[in-house]
This record gives structure tokens, sequence and C-alpha cells, in this order.
């Protein structure tokens, strides 16, 4: 199954930086190309903020999220549009 759960994570780390819970993970299989995850979580609002991971090749990629609204009565086909920066390449699948 291409699903990953629990038992395909191992954790390596978990901390409380400013009020936020910091979790690093692991695949337990060395085969996928992502070698480390780390989630950024505010407990208060129960949110994800940040995702951070680390691929086979050493890139790191860092997602953060903002002005998170669970309760937004907003027009779910709308609430997101990626707009790359004008100068980073695109590659089209």
């Amino acid at each position: 199954s291409s699903d990953v759960c629990s038992s395909d994570l191992k954790f390596i780390k978990e901390e409380t930086v400013e009020g936020k819970v910091k979790v690093e993970v692991a695949p337990k299989g060395n085969d996928l190309q992502v070698k480390t995850m780390t989630l950024v979580v505010d407990p208060k609002k129960n949110v994800l903020e940040q995702l951070s991971y680390k691929d086979d090749l050493g890139n790191e990629t860092t997602m953060k999220f903002s002005n998170i609204d669970l309760n937004s009565k907003a027009n779910k086909a709308k609430l997101f549009k990626y707009q790359p920066p004008k100068d980073v390449p695109v590659t089209e699948l």
C-alpha cells in the first residue's frame, strides 16, 4: 500500500519551541526519496504551521502555512491558487 501510517515512520525527536510542538520523523525504509520530515504544530490553535522535509539528495523544502481559518465559509474551490515567483522555473507534468 502507498498509504503512510505510523507503522511506516520512526519518531526521531519531539520538542517544544516557543510554544509550538516540533516533531521530526523519518521513514523506516531506505527506499523513499524523503529522508526526514519535520512538522511544527500550534497546540493552542490545533493547526499545522510548518512542514519541512529533506530528500535523498540533501535538498530541504519548507512550507509555511499562515492565515489558517478552519471555520471559514469561503468557497472551497477558490481557497488555494499556486502562483510561483516569476524567476522560478516551472516544469509542467
